[in-house]
């Protein structure tokens, strides 16, 4: 079924969109991407720019990196060692732990300590015996790496130091400070931090350590900032660690052979509420901070393998999140709503997994949760939507054609079920009207266009709302000519008396109208048939309409015809007239043959409703009596009844009618194998 009535507006709109799919496939995909770019801004998508580094720690397995060890300086240490909290350590048993290291084989030595100009016991006129002990350990161990500290943490300051004599004592020499977020956690690998101090940038103590393994990894070039990043081996405590106590003292020889010491204070709280050399965790199970120097631990072992992470630069970063989004935007919208989302479902599978495997295996980052929280969200959102809105007004354009044919019943029906409104056919028993105006051509005529068209659209608005309020279905308007049927698309159980009915409404409407109209009355003939009929969706790709064809539906419009020649209003066929049982008025007119159909047709004229039985009884019987005569031959007793008929109801179409044939048959007799049917010689 196809509307041909023009839209304008709003209806145009919408019926732009509906045909324009790739305006949704197009859209999506620019939503997509300007949500990732959006996003990829640090301070729109900061939170998820820094998960995206975060989460995949949480589900990596925890690995012991073999080259580093921790000593802490701990509380535990404190108390043994009787090194209150508000005093240095003594540098004496710095000195002791340089020797015991050097004895069981150790490599290099990092302390995150800053050996300032004050010493152990509180003195600035020089290097005090223990200090001096230190240095000389220092030099007996030959690969120690000792800090200056940075007096602010972000960007430039003054840099402090450690003591002269151990300045010169020392192997190297590393700024202790870390750049961390603003969540404070250190997520950027840096091998030099700048300073005012120096006039220039200052190596870190991890880039320190790592040039006295013989592992400087600024050899091929130093990076820039944000090119490498921490990669976390576990959550805080993954690197052995001990006490420093039990380091000194305890611990057997050799412990520390073959490996890197980083020493550093263990501050087990805060005081005042303010965090003292500690850093958040990225990842959110176990103890939530990271001591300074563990930290630096990591770093220098990621270091010393090549273990560091790296990301895309921001630009590759920026074209692959645009490109993704406009791939997965573009797509979904395609896709029905429940499939839109199990392919979102399982792209986001997929993105996770290969963002997990690229930072566990080859030490790649991204932001994928961008794409993933963002992108393909606002994807299946539009996709949703897109759909809801193309179904919408895809229901609403079918709605708007389909009622230009079917009744509100009808329309709703299909649109439940569109699966009626594919292309093809089926064979259905169907009920079929064919009304056509009389002498409607001698009205046009005496009509012009705009006046015959109004005319015209006021019968139409008649006919269709009759066909619609007995839920029929409009086939065709062919210019006075109206055809419909019944029991098509949707299943009719009644739909011989929903016609019948929509028949007799018809010539009501009809002589209701006429009294509104300056012209001649308007009259109409009408033809009903049921049987069986191929109805469906006929035409080609582009065009096609819902139809029925075969003889059922050609016996009808013979029928509409053939009462020109009876002076009838409606004619219907036995097979129509069966199905309405007695619920209305008629009489048998007689048995006919018509020009190009097979077969003999016994035709009924439709009187009226039931209550016009009574009425008519005396004049339907009269006739009665004169076809039966008529069948049997008996031409004298026939044209009697006939002409009783005619005096009860006079101007009798169909008793004119065969009268005259009974007049033609007496000078021509049928031959002997004639069982009462005429031969009809007009269509």
């Amino acid at each position: 079924m196809k509307a041909s009535r023009r839209l304008a507006g709003p209806g145009r709109l919408r019926a732009w969109l509906l045909h324009q799919t790739r305006f949704g496939w197009i859209m999506g995909g620019v939503l997509a991407a300007l949500a990732g770019a959006a996003f990829c801004n640090p301070f729109l998508g900061q939170f998820l720019i820094r998960k995206s580094y975060d989460l995949p720690f949480l589900f990596r397995q925890q690995s012991v990196p073999p080259d580093v060890v921790l000593v802490y300086m701990d509380e535990e240490s404190r108390k043994a060692l009787n090194q209150p909290w508000n005093q240095l350590w003594d540098r004496d048993l710095h000195a002791r732990l340089l020797d015991r290291l050097k004895a069981d084989g150790s490599r290099t030595v990092v302390f995150d300590v800053v050996f300032s100009q004050q010493g152990a016991k509180g003195t600035n006129s020089g290097p005090d015996g223990a200090t001096v002990r230190l240095a000389e350990a220092m030099r007996r161990h030959g690969r120690v790496v000792v800090a200056n500290h940075l007096r602010t943490q972000s960007g430039r300051g003054d840099l402090e130091a450690p003591h002269e004599i151990l300045a010169r004592a020392a192997a190297a020499i590393g700024v202790a400070e870390v750049l961390e977020d603003s969540d404070t956690v250190v997520r950027y690998l840096l091998l030099d931090l700048p300073s005012l101090t120096a006039g220039e940038v200052v190596p870190t103590l991890a880039w320190q350590a790592a040039r006295q393994e013989g592992k400087d990894p600024a050899a091929d070039g130093r990076p820039k900032r944000g090119d490498w990043w921490v990669n976390y081996y576990g959550v805080p405590g993954t690197i052995p660690s001990e006490s420093y106590s039990r380091a000194l003292y305890e611990l057997p020889a050799g412990y520390f052979s073959n490996k890197v010491v980083v020493i550093g204070e263990h501050y087990p709280l805060t005081i005042g509420g303010a965090r003292i050399d500690t850093f958040c965790s990225p990842i959110p199970v176990g103890r939530a901070r990271f001591p300074g120097a563990e930290i630096h631990a990591t770093m220098i072992q990621n270091l010393l393998r090549k273990e560091w992470l790296r990301r895309p630069g921001p630009f590759s970063e920026f074209a692959v999140v645009l490109l993704l989004g406009a791939a997965v935007g573009s797509l979904l919208p395609r896709l029905k709503p429940w499939p839109a989302l199990l392919v979102c479902l399982s792209l986001m599978a997929c993105l996770v997994v290969l963002a997990f495997e690229a930072q566990w295996h080859l030490r790649l980052w991204s932001v994928w949760m961008i794409p993933v929280f963002v992108q393909l969200p606002v994807a299946l959102l539009w996709a949703v939507l897109w759909q809801t809105v193309r179904a919408s007004m895809e229901t609403q354009f079918l709605e708007r054609s389909l009622s230009l044919y079917l009744s509100p019943n009808a329309v709703q029906a299909l649109v439940r079920n569109p699966e009626l409104l594919k292309r093809g056919g089926e064979r259905r028993h169907i009920s079929v009207l064919a009304s056509d105006i009389t002498n409607f051509s001698k009205i046009a005529n005496r009509m012009d266009a705009e006046d015959l068209l109004s005319v015209l659209n006021r019968y139409y608005e008649e006919v269709i709302g009759c066909v619609h309020a007995t839920d029929g279905t409009i086939i065709k308007l062919i210019g006075d000519a109206v055809f419909a049927v019944w029991n098509a698309p949707q299943d009719q159980a009644d739909h011989q008396q929903q016609a019948a009915r929509a028949a007799l409404l018809l010539q009501e409407r009809v002589a209701q109208l006429n009294q509104r109209l300056d012209i001649p009355p308007l009259a109409t003939r009408l033809g009903l048939h049921a049987g069986e009929a191929c109805v469906g969706n006929v035409g080609s790709s582009t065009h096609y309409d819902y139809t029925a064809v075969g003889q059922t539906v050609n016996l009808a419009f013979r029928l509409e015809s053939f009462n020109k020649q009876l002076g009838t209003d409606i004619l219907a066929s036995r097979d129509f007239v069966k199905g309405i049982g007695d619920q209305l008025t008629t009489r048998m007119i007689g048995h006919f043959r018509f020009k190009g159909l097979d077969g003999v047709c016994e035709v009924h004229e439709i009187l009226g409703s039931i209550e016009l039985a009574q009425a008519t009884q005396p004049w339907r019987e009269a006739y009665a009596r004169a076809v039966h005569q008529f069948h049997r031959r008996s031409f004298e007793s026939a044209e009697l009844a006939l002409r009783e008929t005619l005096e009860l109801r006079p101007c009798d179409g169909p008793s004119l009618f065969l009268l005259k044939r009974i007049g033609e048959m007496r000078s021509a007799p049928p031959s002997r194998d004639w069982a009462g049917e005429i031969d009809l010689d007009q269509k």
